[in-house]
């Protein structure tokens, strides 16, 4: 399947621009970089290829084939407030999900530096399906954290832009500890790491606390790439929500409660400090 993401990411950067010139035009460039194929790189990195250095493997969600292709051509957008500073990275699945991210991280009021929302569906009266709402606010423990979004939980989604031999955007399916190297590599979020006003990450995907994949992250951002953050992951699914006003607006980011065999709540969050 031939995916032509060429005008969704048109529309993106259009979109883009009506928040900032600035984000827009850098949202374009790495649109560029990852759909230029990298079809040269440097003898270092060739010869880091051999060693699966420079490489990330996953199957193509089209296709079930698995391939290999060189791990900047994965997709990453920088998260970035309505100050101008960078909060952290996203790794879309679609064109259309920058600009919502974008969006929610803009928002003058972002609740979740400081807080999350605890999300219990609940069915209305005559209603078809259950609703949910943010109105369980919970302190969080952490305060300005980089962000870390992307697609998945134990198993992530990523895009890959073309290359010399596939020349259509790719969707590859990724384990946590392949994802893992690529947080670790990636420069906007280690862009983030070095602007970071706090010591602290939260990763935003869903339920990845529920299983082995915020350890793993945070176990190769700690020990492999050296990075002394607090990696924040959460138990339940996400849900994220966004209201646009005069005051600049305001982002809401929530969790669904989870509960074991016993009908216990779980903790909501996990948390992997350094050492």
């Amino acid at each position: 399947m031939s995916r032509d993401f060429s005008y969704g990411f048109e529309v993106v950067v259009r979109e883009l621009q009506h928040l900032s010139e600035e984000l827009a035009q850098t949202v374009a460039g790495r649109i560029r970089e990852a759909g230029n194929g990298l079809r040269t790189v440097a003898t270092e990195s060739v010869r880091g290829d051999l060693r699966g250095a420079h490489t990330i493997s996953g199957i193509d969600i089209d296709t079930g084939a698995s391939v290999s292709v060189d791990r900047r051509a994965v997709l990453s957008v920088p998260l970035v407030g309505s100050d101008g500073r960078l909060i952290g990275v996203h790794f879309p699945r679609e064109p259309k999900e920058i600009t919502r991210m974008a969006r929610w991280a803009w928002m003058r009021d972002r609740t979740s530096d400081r807080e999350f929302y605890l999300l219990k569906p609940k069915l209305e009266e005559a209603g078809y399906a259950p609703t949910s709402t943010f109105d369980d606010p919970r302190p969080a423990p952490w305060t300005d954290p980089i962000y870390i979004q992307a697609h998945g939980g134990t198993i992530f989604n990523v895009l890959v832009g073309p290359d010399s031999e596939n020349p259509a955007w790719r969707i590859l399916r990724v384990t946590n500890a392949r994802f893992s190297r690529k947080v670790g590599s990636d420069d906007v979020f280690l862009q983030a790491v070095d602007e970071a006003r706090s010591e602290h990450a939260l990763l935003l995907p869903c339920a990845t606390a529920a299983g082995p994949a915020a350890r793993t992250i945070a176990d190769h951002l700690h020990n492999e790439v050296g990075v002394s953050l607090t990696v924040h992951g959460f138990t339940g699914n996400t849900l994220d929500k966004m209201r646009v006003d005069e005051s600049g607006g305001t982002s809401r980011f929530g969790v669904y409660e989870v509960r074991d065999a016993a009908g216990t709540p779980i903790d909501p969050v996990k948390s992997y400090p350094p050492g």
